[in-house]
């Protein structure tokens, strides 16, 4: 998808994988097994709940900000929002679908996103 947009990225995942909620909780075995196709992010158990998380470091505070608009085209587009902490050098970011208490395909779905979007910043 070389030369595409991360949103039409995005959109083309979210059409080929039919990703919404309403495909429900994945189970551990499949969260574990979608987990293998992204780079250094693990599955937490917090508040009874599994989270997809992820520290990028980052080289400023502003580096994170520059970040948080990047992607906040697609959570705004998605309404699907993840709990995030930005310190000087490093951001971390949680994903989880709340309504099921758990992952779903979206969740996955969007920290591959992210992951596109930190890489386009890095250049």
């Amino acid at each position: 998808m070389k030369g595409k947009t991360m949103n039409d990225q995005l959109e083309h995942k979210q059409n080929s994988c039919c990703i919404t909620d309403s495909q429900g909780k994945l189970s551990e075995k499949q969260a574990v097994a979608k987990l293998a196709y992204l780079e250094q992010w693990v599955i937490i158990e917090n508040e009874a709940k599994a989270q997809l998380t992820k520290t990028h470091p980052l080289h400023s505070y502003q580096q994170g900000i520059d970040f948080m608009v990047s992607i906040s085209t697609f959570i705004n587009e998605y309404n699907h929002h993840p709990m995030v902490e930005l310190y000087y050098n490093r951001l971390t970011i949680n994903w989880c679908t709340h309504s099921v208490k758990g992952l779903t395909e979206i969740d996955f779905a969007c920290a591959q996103a992210c992951d596109m979007t930190m890489d386009a910043m890095l250049g």
